[in-house]
Formats: C-alpha cells, sequence, structure tokens
C-alpha cells in the first residue's frame, strides 16, 4: 500500500519521488518481480541492459502509446531520469511506479467521488460536504 507521498507522485518530480523511502521501495520490489524484468528484457531488444531511444520509439508506437511526435517526446523526456539517452531498469521501474501510484490516486478519487453520489442532498446546503463542517464555516 503507497503512502501519502507516493499517492501524490505526479505532484513530485522526479528528485522528491527518489527521496522518498516508500517510493524508492517499491521500485526496487518492480526491479525484482521477474514479470518486469521478462518486460524489460523484450523491449531491450539488443540486451545492452538499456532501451535505447530506438527501441523506446519501437514499442512506444507498436503499443500506440504517442498519438504524435510531442507525445513521444514526452514519454522519452519522463523516462530518461538521467538524461544518458537510454532508459536503464530503474527509470523504467520508476516510470512504471509513477503510472501505478497515479492509477490508485485516480481510482481513489472516483470512490470518493461515488461515495458522495450516493448521499442524499442535504436541505438548506449548498453543497453535500458542508454538512460536515463546524456551523459558521
Amino acid at each position: 500500500m503507497p503512502n501519502a507521498l507516493s499517492s501524490l507522485a505526479f505532484l513530485l518530480s522526479d528528485q522528491d519521488l527518489l527521496e522518498d523511502p516508500g517510493f524508492v521501495k517499491n521500485v526496487c520490489a518492480l526491479m525484482q518481480d521477474p514479470h518486469i524484468c521478462s518486460t524489460f528484457a523484450v523491449f531491450d531488444q539488443d540486451g545492452s541492459g538499456s532501451i535505447s531511444t530506438t527501441e523506446l520509439k519501437e514499442v512506444v508506437t507498436m503499443l500506440q502509446l504517442a498519438s504524435n511526435k510531442t507525445d513521444l517526446e514526452t514519454i522519452l523526456e519522463e523516462l530518461d531520469i538521467n538524461k544518458d539517452g537510454g532508459i536503464d531498469l530503474w527509470e523504467f521501474c520508476v516510470y512504471l511506479q509513477k503510472t501505478k501510484d497515479r492509477r490508485q490516486l485516480d481510482e481513489s478519487n472516483w470512490e470518493l467521488d461515488q461515495a458522495f453520489q450516493v448521499l442524499p442532498p442535504l436541505p438548506h446546503s449548498s453543497s453535500r460536504a458542508s454538512a460536515f463542517l463546524p456551523r459558521g464555516c
């Protein structure tokens, strides 16, 4: 289960995330996952231990993850944390963890929205949430 800091991964810089012990622990766990390592190996077609920008472009195009050149460049920039022109297993897993944290946050927000939708409207209030606030707020 992610901690509060890693749940807000999309708001933090890569440096902030990499200083969060919970986030780093989750990334390390991904690096040990045989399915993740196998997927990385498929993308790393030449077996160099790094996914080159050429290899990544092929994968992104094949999976239709980017609809245009700008989207592709954004993905490449986000993945290549150290800006060396390749994506190593660490960078790959950082990206996966950030994506996982975003998805969990989106699901949490959806569940919260659903909870408020089942509440009946409260009389004499401008919002359902105002019923939970102290008088005078």
